[in-house]
């Protein structure tokens, strides 16, 4: 017999009701897309939603109110934008060039004189605008960069038409009216002549006898320490003045030295008169023992005393 499938025969049947036993017992139901109605609440049926109210007209007189506002307030901001510009206009016009007069001859007095930074904070000139003064320059001792010294007659007068121009005063009065705008500005600024009142001072401390000696070293030290010509007949070095009379090389900046040519280790050996460091030594002694400075006879007895104790407590 022929395995030959016949073409006549029919397909499987597939079955797609849920039956007991079959495929499609365990698939869940589609749920519906079907979007249903949504019920009103008792709530929304009692309070139905407000409907819009219709936009009302504004009065006319309102209206035309708005637009005169409008109209001032765009007027007041291109009229001040003018003023700008031709304030900026003024200060490219009057400009000096480096080598066409912008430079003082001379310097002003403290008491005429004003920094650039002061010109800014006193008459709110930026560095631009000053460019139409003459100036000096100086080095600052500070900083260490160039300073710019105005004449400050000339910087008022410069911060006087600043504030004219740009509240758009005529040219005849921008300076009149300039300084009455600055001058309302700064009325409750302090005057100059009117100085705070100075705190009170401290009260001093008394110097201790190691600050009194230090005080007196710094006074009386030489400027040009090598002064001996010839090196001196009773000869001690620095590090001699040390350990036989205690005294610091900073200590020695009192008396002048013979510089002699070290051979041995190449420098320079500084030379004392032996006299002129014991009598240093004495008066170190006196005064960082406490005995005040007065007759200097009964000082450096004094000094000596108490150096000769000290060696003997040694």
């Amino acid at each position: 017999m022929s395995a030959r499938r016949s073409g006549r025969s029919k397909a499987p049947v597939k079955y797609t009701s849920e039956s007991e036993g079959s495929a499609f017992e365990d698939k869940p139901r589609r749920k519906s897309t079907k979007s249903t109605p949504k019920k009103r609440t008792k709530t929304e049926e009692d309070h139905p939603a407000p409907t819009p109210k219709k936009r009302s007209k504004k009065d006319p007189e309102q209206l035309a109110a708005e637009h005169r506002d409008k109209a001032a307030a765009q007027d007041a901001k291109a009229s001040k934008a003018q003023h700008k510009k031709d304030w900026e206009d003024w200060v490219a016009t009057h400009a000096l060039k480096d080598g066409e007069g912008a430079l003082l001859d001379a310097e002003p007095s403290r008491e005429e004189s004003i920094t650039q930074t002061d010109a800014g904070k006193k008459y709110g000139l930026k560095k631009e605008e000053l460019s139409s003064l003459r100036r000096f320059e100086k080095k600052n001792p500070v900083h260490g960069n160039t300073m710019h010294l105005f004449r400050e007659e000339d910087v008022r007068v410069l911060g006087f038409r600043k504030a004219g121009v740009l509240a758009g005063a005529a040219e005849s009065e921008v300076l009149k009216q300039g300084e009455e705008i600055w001058r309302e500005e700064h009325k409750n600024d302090p005057k100059e002549d009117e100085k705070p009142e100075p705190k009170a001072a401290k009260p001093t401390k008394e110097k201790t006898p190691k600050q009194k000696w230090t005080a007196h070293v710094e006074s009386h030290a030489l400027s040009t320490p090598a002064a001996l010509t010839s090196e001196p007949s009773e000869a001690i070095n620095q590090s001699d003045c040390k350990t036989k009379y205690n005294l610091l090389p900073a200590d020695l900046a009192v008396l002048p030295y013979f510089g002699k040519p070290n051979p041995k280790y190449g420098n320079t050996t500084k030379l004392f008169d032996e006299g002129e460091v014991k009598t240093l030594a004495y008066r170190k002694a006196a005064i960082v023992g406490g005995v005040e400075e007065g007759d200097e006879v009964k000082l450096l007895e004094r000094g000596k005393e108490v150096f000769e104790e000290g060696r003997e407590e040694e």
